[in-house]
């Protein structure tokens, strides 16, 4: 008996209608990805590889059920990922960047000397844990704005910029204006990056509770809203046939 990939892809094509133009309004379409095929086994290592706006992104958003092709055909786990969208999505699980984090810290110790002697590293990974999973909330709603923008990379750019400035991962809170710390404490990563210093420095994880419980009240909020916006461009999809918006 012939055993069937775990991925199945053929001819997938997707296109995206946008405008462009400022006095004359006129519609373009841009072809996102244009006819691949490709199948990976059950268990099988399998990357895509690719400059930017080759269509890495669009790609696994299709077969993680996220956007609609155009044309072609997917099948991940023997399921459509148009048809059968629902129960596809009760099986997969897509995460990355937390392994970055760790890199990073690698990276510090070895080339700028980062004195971790006296952290509690247990705590440390529980912080890192956390403040994951609130810029995960962060990123869900990214993700759903993506969804009716071509403007992804523009988009989910300037929020990491953003974030970098107000968290205080370059500049300390303590030298921002008023005004800027309390943009700061309203976004997922601040609280982390303060909780994790404190750790670093020693400090226990008792001391730090209250910044990583308020780092996982702010994730829970990011992620209701993301996935409220999710839904409701859902809806939106349905009723118009389509998900492109701007």
């Amino acid at each position: 008996m012939e055993l069937q990939a775990a991925v199945d892809v053929r001819n997938l094509r997707r296109v995206y209608r946008t405008t462009i133009g400022v006095l004359r309004r006129r519609v373009k379409d841009v072809v996102a990805v244009d006819d691949i095929s490709f199948s990976v086994e059950a268990g099988e290592l399998f990357g895509l590889l690719g400059p930017n706006g080759a269509g890495k992104t669009t790609t696994v958003k299709m077969l993680t059920t996220l956007l609609i092709p155009t044309g072609g055909s997917a099948r991940v786990l023997g399921r459509d990922v148009v048809r059968e969208a629902d129960s596809i999505r009760g099986l997969i699980g897509f995460i990355f960047g937390m392994l970055g984090v760790f890199v990073g810290l690698t990276w510090g110790v070895l080339l700028f000397h980062l004195d971790l002697s006296h952290t509690d590293l247990a705590a440390l990974g529980l912080a890192v844990l956390i403040t994951t999973f609130s810029t995960s909330g962060l990123g869900l709603l990214l993700g759903c704005i993506s969804l009716v923008s071509i403007e992804t990379m523009f988009i989910n750019n300037t929020a990491y910029f953003l974030l970098l400035v107000f968290s205080g991962a370059n500049i300390p809170l303590a030298q921002m204006p008023a005004w800027m710390q309390t943009v700061a404490w309203g976004l997922p990563l601040t609280r982390g990056i303060a909780a994790s210093r404190q750790l670093i420095a020693g400090a226990r994880l008792a001391e730090v509770l209250p910044l990583l419980g308020g780092e996982v009240l702010l994730g829970i909020l990011y992620v209701l809203i993301g996935f409220s916006l999710f839904r409701w461009f859902e809806f939106q999809a349905k009723r118009r046939g389509t998900l492109e918006a701007f």
